[in-house]
């Protein structure tokens, strides 16, 4: 059994749990056999994009009104590929009747893509400026919500002395390419020190590699790049690279359809079970 897997057993056993006090104080308060399951909450109307740390679902079983039937397209940015995948396979436990098509690309293209288009039912991008564009061109239905958080950390062998920025200057250093998301997150907070890499890697990949195979003592990447990984390399995180942490929004988008499976998508996604999928692929809390 899959990590992910067991997450959505022990989160299903809790519902399942629910549901028969649910049952117990409604047949107490008035008698009556039928029980309503519980329906995911719709998105908060508030300006600021915050997300709600849980969101409730059905357990699973047959469809209810209200419940998404068909597919549900979500356009987000590629460095969410693995949790979002994961997350797409599990929504139809929860939903029966629905399924995710999910498409992949820069959050860029992507914005530019469904604000133009509305061929998205979700969208979901890194970077706050992007989604309020969307915004403010009126693609997006009611308000985002904020995902997750990627920061960007240095990364050493086991027992390494580079332990923040300043000391990279000293080190033998693998730099990300500038055209490589690690490499531009780099040079905005190198802007005062001095580093001279040994070499510059194509992507984060390669200089991770070049750190485990000893070719460079430290490199500069995000989080989700090194548990991509699995390199078995010391992350060290910095607040001075805070600048360069990449904040993910998730929001319906305005189709002119009902938005009854964005909504309940974006509410799968922020839950207690997409928090932890979302963790174990390197992302933090937004």
């Amino acid at each position: 059994m899959t990590r992910s897997r067991s997450v959505l057993m022990r989160w299903l056993a809790v519902r399942w749990l629910l549901a028969g006090v649910a049952l117990l104080v409604v047949v107490a308060g008035c008698g009556s056999p039928s029980v309503a399951r519980p329906v995911a909450p719709a998105p908060s109307s508030a300006a600021s994009p915050v997300a709600s740390p849980v969101a409730a679902h059905h357990h699973p079983g047959p469809a209810v009104a209200g419940d998404p039937v068909g597919q549900i397209v979500v356009a987000a940015d590629e460095t969410l590929r693995t949790p979002l995948t994961t997350l797409a396979r599990l929504f139809p436990d929860s939903y029966p009747q629905a399924s995710i098509v999910l498409r992949f690309g820069r959050s860029d293209e992507l914005a530019r893509q469904v604000t133009a288009h509305r061929d998205a039912d979700v969208l979901i991008t890194a970077g706050p400026p992007l989604i309020q564009r969307a915004v403010a061109a009126g693609a997006v239905h009611g308000s985002p919500a904020w995902l997750a958080r990627d920061t960007l950390v240095i990364v050493t062998r086991p027992g390494g002395s580079v332990r923040r920025l300043g000391d990279l200057s000293g080190a033998r250093v693998a730099l990300c390419d500038p055209s490589a998301r690690c490499g531009v997150a780099s040079a905005r907070v190198l802007t005062h020190v001095r580093v001279a890499p040994v070499l510059v890697a194509p992507d984060a990949r390669s200089a991770l590699a070049a750190v485990a195979a000893g070719k460079a003592d430290a490199t500069l990447v995000y989080r989700s790049e090194v548990t991509a990984a699995r390199l078995g390399l010391t992350v060290r995180d910095s607040e001075e690279s805070a600048p360069a942490a990449e904040r993910y929004s998730i929001a319906s988008v305005h189709t002119g359809r009902p938005t009854t499976g964005a909504d309940a998508f974006a509410g799968f996604a922020t839950s207690v079970l997409g928090r932890s999928l979302l963790n174990e692929a390197g992302f933090g809390p937004p």
